[in-house]
């Protein structure tokens, strides 16, 4: 896939979101994601991987402010991926 400039400022900038994120959760054993979250991240690797980066700016906003933006009765989709999945999704986008 060929990036314009811009998308590929884009592409990285959301890719470094995500990262950080994970990274802040990794530092900080004491709190997991809540499947909100967990949701909102995995939203975000597929517009990454759809190249549709300001959805998944948005999503990620969603993520890390998730006091904000989770509803009350906000229903899971399943069990939430753990950070090591979410992280080796991104790993492997970014690979591929």
């Amino acid at each position: 896939m060929t990036l314009t400039p811009e998308d590929a400022v884009a592409r990285r900038d959301l890719s470094l979101r995500i990262e950080r994120l994970l990274d802040r959760q990794v530092s900080d054993p004491t709190r997991e994601l809540s499947c909100f979250q967990s949701d909102r991240i995995i939203y975000a690797l597929r517009q990454l991987q759809d190249g549709h980066f300001a959805d998944g700016e948005w999503a990620m906003l969603h993520a890390e402010r998730s006091d904000l933006f989770e509803p009350n009765d906000y229903v899971p989709r399943g069990r939430p991926a753990t950070i090591g999945e979410l992280a080796a999704r991104l790993k492997s986008l970014l690979a591929g």
